[in-house]
Formats: structure tokens, sequence, C-alpha cells
């Protein structure tokens, strides 16, 4: 059950969940583990490398089917981490979030190999930090929008046709 709370000062409304307090168990990697995520399959975007990978492994211990959305150059090191963590549960699919063609393989791929979708992890992302905005180069702005705008709405709107079949 979810609390909300509106700060009137901010023009905020947060929202608070309640912390599942089931006693977590022992994952194979030696970290906790509940289980909350059996049975469950989730598209994890950037999960290859980074933050990305550490949400892979941590559903992976929690019990979820996961297809892994990468670029191609980075399908070795995903080899690798479905490989470590188990590669009967996970599977990999190149491509580029921007393009909307991987988000329709990505969704098709969990479906037809898992046989459902319940979880979007829309993780990946260009860092633009760094870039001072008199040097930035047009062409590589539209490039950030294109990845960290329109690739997470178009694998929302991918995932969510699927999630409503």
């Amino acid at each position: 059950m979810d609390r909300r709370r509106d700060d009137a000062r901010a023009g905020v409304t947060t929202l608070r969940l309640r912390i599942d307090e089931r006693r977590p168990t022992m994952g194979a990697d030696g970290t906790t583990a509940s289980g909350r995520l059996e049975g469950q399959v989730a598209i994890v975007t950037g999960g290859a490398s980074g933050i990305g990978a550490e949400v892979v492994r941590r559903f992976a211990a929690e019990g979820a089917r996961q297809v892994v959305v990468g670029l191609p150059q980075e399908e070795t090191r995903a080899t690798a981490l479905v490989d470590d963590l188990g590669g009967d549960r996970i599977l990999f699919v190149a491509g580029d979030v921007a393009d909307p063609g991987t988000a329709a393989r990505a969704t098709a791929a969990a479906v037809k190999v898992h046989g459902r979708l319940d979880v979007l992890v829309n993780n990946a992302g260009l860092d633009y930090s760094g870039v001072h905005v008199l040097e930035s180069d047009l062409a590589f702005s539209h490039r950030v929008m294109d990845v960290n705008f329109f690739g997470p709405l178009l694998m929302l709107q991918a995932a969510a046709r699927a999630m409503a079949a």
C-alpha cells in the first residue's frame, strides 16, 4: 500500500512505499535475496555494464528471468555476465534503444523465450556531463535526446503493449 504526501511549499507530491518486511534469504552470490522476483520477467536496458549490470545481478539473485538490452559492441561483456548468472534465465538482445526496432525485438524476445513481460528497467543512457553548452555539438545533443528521452519512450511503449497483451 502506498501513502501520498503533498508538500505545499515545494508543490511536489511524494510517494512513500511500505518496505517489504519478508525475511531475506542468502543468494548464490553471497548477497541476501528473498525470491521476490521469482516468476517475473524483466527487460533491463544498458544492462551490460555499470548500474545496469548491477540491476541484472540483483534481479537474478531475486529470481527474475531477464532480457538484457545493450549495444552490439557490448555483446562480449553481456555474454560473460549472462554466463556468470545463469544463461538459461537471461538473454542478450543487441541494439540501440533509440532504434524502434530494438524495443520491438526486446519485448518480442521476452514474450517468446520467457512467456511474458512484467518489468521494464529503462537504464540505458548517455552521459552529458563534462560537455560545456558552448562547445556542444548539435549532433551529439540530438544523440543524447534520442538515447535518453526517445529510447525510454520507445521501450515503454513496446513494453506496455506486451504487458497488456
